[in-house]
């Protein structure tokens, strides 16, 4: 008696299209998930974004909701996507069962017989998917590659991600093909021998076959799908994860540009800060206050310790290669005036007060 690794050997070779069609489909699915994934890790690791919905409504909370819905999203679409080619894998083998069982074979025989096979493709798709995730991943954020990031609570975000999506794709893939060959073992050996035809559309069997520009063949085989009722189901269910996982990575692809285009025009690459240790904490401070919820520290900007000396300034301007010096970050002086209250009427003028309000400006 053959063993189930041995039948599963067999089989997968005597079926290699249909079994590479199915190790391809759960390839691109733990793919997929696993590379979205990691690029939202890799996103909130560039952003140094905080996830925590206690923020203020600033770039952090609407980051962190992005991500959340991203996540659903992603989750729903490996979820549906990998247990429906799963059990669309162990459907594509209810005729052979049925076979085997209407030759005696016992009912956990036949069980270990189509897990094992369904499990080895599993495994493959599974290794084959997390590697190609891992390579995309790398050309992407090449040469920063981090997959030992904190992210909120989980630390090593990325090499947690990477570990748990296909073992977790691979627990799904198994309760799907046991259970799926569970209900095929409920079946007589009749019954799973014909079961496929059950779900054929058979109302325009016998009619003509019109022979178009793409010629009979083609005609022919479409008219078979078009039958399926299965291939129906499958075709919209496949369309629907597509959809959602083209748009989770259109969003993130949009946001990773425009969230370093933002970083690129506040602060370019060849821009050097300079200042006290106090006064750079507080311009840090002020520049991450929209999307944070720490509240701002009061601090006295005027104090002559923490301004730059205009002599070290001009020793700056005078280095090669400095091409501008700008002191509106580094030194501060007040300004104290008058000024009169505009109120606007109309888009062409207004009415003035003539009330002289005194302001003092920083």
């Amino acid at each position: 008696m053959i063993g189930p690794l041995g039948f599963a050997e067999k089989n997968l070779s005597r079926r290699g299209f249909h079994s590479f069609l199915a190790f391809a489909g759960l390839t691109l699915s733990v793919a997929s998930t696993t590379f979205l994934l990691l690029l939202g890790q890799g996103l909130t690791v560039r952003l140094g974004a905080i996830l925590s919905p206690a923020g203020t409504f600033g770039i952090d909370w609407l980051f962190f909701g992005y991500l959340t819905i991203s996540l659903v999203l992603i989750i729903i679409v490996g979820t549906v996507s990998t247990s429906y080619l799963v059990s669309s894998m162990v459907n594509q083998r209810i005729r052979d069962l049925g076979v085997i069982r209407a030759a005696g074979a016992l009912p956990r025989r036949l069980l270990s017989y189509a897990v094992a096979e369904s499990m080895v493709v599993v495994l493959a798709s599974c290794l084959a998917g997390a590697l190609l995730a891992v390579l995309l991943y790398a050309a992407w954020s090449w040469p920063t590659i981090d997959l030992f990031a904190r992210v909120g609570p989980v630390p090593e975000a990325g090499a947690t991600v990477f570990l748990v999506v296909p073992l977790v794709s691979f627990l799904l893939s198994y309760l799907a093909a046991r259970y799926q060959v569970g209900k095929i073992l409920k079946l007589g050996a009749l019954s799973a021998v014909t079961s496929q035809l059950s779900g054929l559309d058979l109302k325009g069997l016998g009619k003509p076959l019109k022979v178009g520009r793409l010629g009979s063949a083609f005609n022919l085989a479409a008219r078979n799908v078009s039958r399926d009722r299965d291939f129906g189901r499958t075709f919209v269910r496949v369309s629907v994860c597509i959809f959602l996982s083209v748009m989770v990575l259109t969003g993130a692809l949009v946001s990773a540009d425009t969230s370093r285009d933002y970083v690129q025009r506040a602060m370019p690459a060849n821009t050097l800060l300079v200042a006290t240790s106090a006064m750079y904490d507080q311009y840090v401070k002020l520049g991450t206050a929209f999307s944070g919820a720490t509240p701002i520290p009061s601090f006295n900007y005027t104090d002559q310790s923490y301004i730059i000396s205009q002599t070290l300034v001009a020793s700056f301007r005078n280095i090669a290669g400095v091409e501008r010096v700008d002191t509106r970050l580094v030194t501060m002086n007040s300004v104290e005036g008058y000024i009169k209250a505009h109120l606007v009427t109309n888009e062409t003028g207004g009415n003035f007060n003539n009330v002289y309000v005194p302001e003092a400006y920083l």
